[in-house]
């Protein structure tokens, strides 16, 4: 059989036994490379066809993606081709997901920079501190007490702003700080720019995802038409914009409109055990923790982790301060302390 094919039986095999195989005893606990090897598939089909898909998906290196547990694998596409039902998507897209997290929040501030959360202690309340300004006359520094604090970064942020507090003091700090340091994370580049010749040659083969697999590189990369996949671009561009996420082929510099580098966290065992162990800490000193790294769950983007998983603190958050006095008061009477940031 020619090579295609090979590889096109191997992933039905794999999308159509893999469910079953992984609850076998002990086929849980395995890697997605170990989980490969032990269920007989071809030597081929993980760098040949998998690894790439999921260097995408996952927005990791092929390493990371080796390492990942394969019962997340199967369960993510499980959902995605239908077998499990358990696939999820914001029906108007990320855009109106953040307008509904955002629309009952009182009091917004922007442009600060955010330098120390410190979690409540014996019955106090969380503070944290920032700085805004930074002009000629200076940065102006801030400390404010809140009822819950929600920490939405990614995980090497989230360990940085919490240091303070876990080298002062012993228990809930350390243990949260402490899972925090048990992620390692990896940085890859995302471009949006306008250079179709990062896509295909010919137009008619252009899709809303172009992947390309170079034999020398760590990772794959793609190209997102971002016209494609959003109905509201759509309408308002008049020329293609694309996403590069890991380029290949660097787009000419005056057709990039951003160029931003970002961290992810690598999903391996000692990553889960961090996530069971953030899980059992969450609310503890009113402190909340969202990101992808909060959450063991199927492998996608961040941006579906973090409203998932931040309406989910949200709801608890909710739940607890309505039954404190400050919080049962309308946004016009909060005091400035009880204001949601």
């Amino acid at each position: 059989l020619p090579r295609y094919l090979r590889l096109a039986y191997q992933f039905g095999r794999f999308l159509r036994s893999s469910p079953a195989q992984v609850a076998l005893p002990g086929m849980g606990d395995l890697c997605l490379e170990d989980f490969l090897a032990a269920n007989g598939y071809a030597q081929a089909f993980g760098p040949d066809l998998l690894y790439p898909m999921l260097s995408v998906v996952c927005t990791c290196s092929y390493a990371s993606v080796r390492t990942y547990p394969a019962a997340l694998i199967v369960d993510y596409f499980a959902g995605k081709y239908g077998l499990s039902g358990a696939q999820c998507r914001a029906h108007e897209g990320t855009r109106e997901a953040v307008a509904k997290l955002a629309q009952p929040v009182a009091r917004r501030v922007t442009g600060a920079t955010v330098r120390e959360v410190r979690p409540s202690q014996a019955g106090g309340r969380p503070h944290v501190e920032w700085s805004s300004g930074g002009g000629a006359d200076g940065a102006t520094s801030h400390r404010e007490a809140f009822d819950e604090v929600v920490v939405a970064t990614q995980v090497s942020a989230a360990r940085r702003l919490l240091r303070p507090a876990a080298e002062a003091s012993e228990g809930a700090d350390c243990e949260v700080y402490d899972a925090l340091g048990s992620f390692r994370c990896e940085r890859f580049r995302v471009l949006l720019h306008t250079d179709a010749s990062l896509m295909p040659a010919r137009r008619r083969d252009w899709s809303p995802l172009n992947l390309v697999v170079s034999p020398t590189g760590s990772a794959a990369s793609v190209t997102v038409w971002m016209n494609a996949i959003d109905e509201k671009l759509r309408q308002s561009l008049s020329a293609p914009v694309f996403q590069t996420w890991n380029p290949v082929t660097e787009p000419r510099p005056e057709a990039v409109e951003a160029d931003v580098a970002f961290e992810r966290p690598i999903v391996d065992p000692a990553a889960v055990r961090a996530m069971e162990k953030l899980a059992r800490c969450q609310g503890r000193g009113s402190l909340w923790l969202v990101g992808s790294h909060t959450r063991c769950c199927s492998p996608v983007s961040a941006g579906f982790f973090t409203p998932f998983s931040s309406s989910r603190s949200a709801r608890t958050c909710v739940a607890r301060c309505r039954s404190s006095r400050t919080a049962s008061l309308p946004p016009s009477r909060w005091p400035s302390g009880s204001a949601s940031t």
